[in-house]
């Protein structure tokens, strides 16, 4: 993305002297003297125990960085990108930020100049993140050759996509068959409709038997992503460029989702999808609750079975639909920034070295987990069990923040749902994974404003194709197309792929 060659924008007369204070050279920071941060994480909100265990944080904190304290806002998830967005706009002070999934746009956010670049940051103050954490990483998160967050390490390859049934049902459904059948797909785009058929088998076989449930679930784990080949993120909503080709496309249109499309009418039509799909809200992530018998949720790793079935309350079965994990271009789903309005940067990139690095491990965890004895007791040197919850901390829990929204994951204690050696596992599996050659690409949309609010309108509009229950969806279809034509997608999807050529002639390898 190429920006003005300074990244912070005049918001209006009143956010201009914060705006700019951001940019260029920082003050030194003065070790003498006391200074107060505010850190804004996303997390379950604030639980009982909080004061005490952030009264105990600061009072460790002090004897790695005097003089420093930190003040910690909790904000539920469903809260956070609106909580941000108004904190922001009214110039809060916000020292520390976290960033990602909930945020609507972190490019957005970056070219409104809502957080501090960190490269010189980093490199004169915290320089053990960049020795700890691979130069890769970086990559997502920079923008015009600056860093504006650091990633919250966890799992960063994208793996194969998981297929969720209830191990009770196994007996129903061909799994090796339905592997294989995907891996053809893969490889020629024709044996697409005989993977589904495989899946059909399954759902078919069910339906006999009386166990049809609620059929397919096709909540937020979105189903219809089976539909997509391994493409690389152009970081634009549904444009998507196929690392073999390194040409863009617009997902929406693809042969890949048309054919998904035509395969939920089919399975509408057959039962397999429930009948009153339109009418319901599908965007939980409670499927098997809810009495589906086939869901595809988050990503399939060797942990899924064991996590999912202590959250669910029953076993599980998962079983992946692949046989290779990537480093994609997508932006982190959870990161830390810095706000453009903290008082102290120098001071403030130290507290996330401690977070993200082996020196700050017992802050990490103190932090995430709360106190030894009193939320958690310890199963071994890396393991605990959390007084009153398995894999993560919940408005109800005494203490427990979201480990991946704090820090470095891999400096976790490992948590009842974790295998042994969990981080070993995590490195191991990025370290094998491969790097698309797109990895950071980031294209100016400046241009594209109003198209992307067109496109965005079409989507909403076409939303529920993917649930194959439209009385008319192959007409539905064609007019989808045709509004995407009027609202410039090949007018965007052109202008991304003349920005895509010209940074891969710029970053070849």
């Amino acid at each position: 993305m190429k920006m003005k060659k300074t990244i912070c924008v005049v918001l209006g007369t009143a956010l201009a002297v914060t705006a700019f204070a951001g940019c260029g050279k920082q003050k030194t920071d003065d070790a003498s003297k006391s200074e107060k941060l505010k850190w804004v994480m996303i997390g379950p909100g604030k639980q009982k125990d909080a004061d005490m265990v952030w009264a105990e944080f600061n009072k460790q904190l002090a004897e790695k960085l005097p003089n420093t304290e930190v003040e910690f806002e909790i904000i539920e998830g469903s809260a956070y990108g609106e909580k941000w967005q108004l904190m922001s706009a009214a110039s809060e002070q916000i020292d520390i930020a976290w960033s990602g999934y909930a945020v609507p746009s972190f490019l957005g956010e970056v070219e409104k100049g809502a957080y501090l670049p960190l490269n010189d940051l980093i490199d004169e103050n915290a320089p053990d993140i960049k020795k700890e954490l691979p130069d890769w990483l970086f990559k997502l998160t920079t923008v015009d050759d600056k860093i504006y967050a650091i990633p919250n390490y966890q799992v960063m390859s994208t793996t194969p996509l998981g297929l969720h049934i209830r191990k009770e049902h196994e007996q129903y459904i061909d799994i090796d068959k339905v592997q294989k059948a995907y891996m053809e797909f893969r490889n020629d785009f024709s044996k697409g409709q005989a993977f589904y058929d495989t899946i059909a088998e399954y759902l078919e076989n069910m339906k006999q038997a009386g166990k049809i449930g609620k059929g397919v679930g096709l909540g937020l784990g979105s189903f219809d992503a089976i539909a997509d080949k391994v493409y690389d993120s152009t970081t634009v909503s549904n444009f998507w460029i196929d690392p073999d080709t390194l040409k863009v496309f617009y997902d929406g249109t693809s042969p890949y989702k048309k054919l998904w499309y035509d395969v939920a009418e089919d399975w509408y039509k057959k039962g397999y999808i429930r009948n009153d799909i339109l009418s319901e809200n599908m965007d939980g992530a409670d499927e098997a609750e809810k009495g589906y018998i086939l869901w595809a949720h988050g990503y399939f790793n060797k942990t899924s079975e064991k996590i999912e079935s202590m959250q669910k309350g029953f076993d599980t079965r998962v079983f992946g639909l692949g046989d290779k994990s990537y480093i994609k271009n997508s932006v982190p789903a959870t990161m830390t920034a810095l706000g453009r309005t903290c008082k102290n940067p120098q001071r403030a990139i130290k507290v996330l070295e401690l977070m993200h690095t082996e020196k700050g491990k017992d802050l990490y965890n103190l932090l995430t987990f709360g106190l030894e004895g009193t939320h958690y007791e310890k199963v071994s040197e890396n393991r605990i069990k959390p007084v009153d919850y398995t894999s993560q901390g919940d408005s109800n829990s005494k203490y427990g923040l979201w480990k991946w929204a704090v820090g470095n994951t891999l400096n976790a204690y490992e948590l009842p749902g974790d295998e042994d050696g969990m981080a070993d596992y995590i490195k191991e599996l990025d370290n094998s994974s491969e790097l698309l050659p797109t990895v950071g690409f980031k294209p100016d949309m400046s241009e594209y404003t109003v198209e992307l609010a067109q496109i965005k309108s079409v989507e909403d509009e076409y939303k529920t194709l993917k649930y194959g229950a439209l009385p008319n969806q192959q007409e539905t279809y064609k007019e989808y197309e045709a509004k995407l034509e009027s609202a410039g997608v090949e007018k965007v999807r052109e202008g991304i792929q003349k920005q895509l050529d010209k940074w891969l002639s710029e970053n070849k390898k």
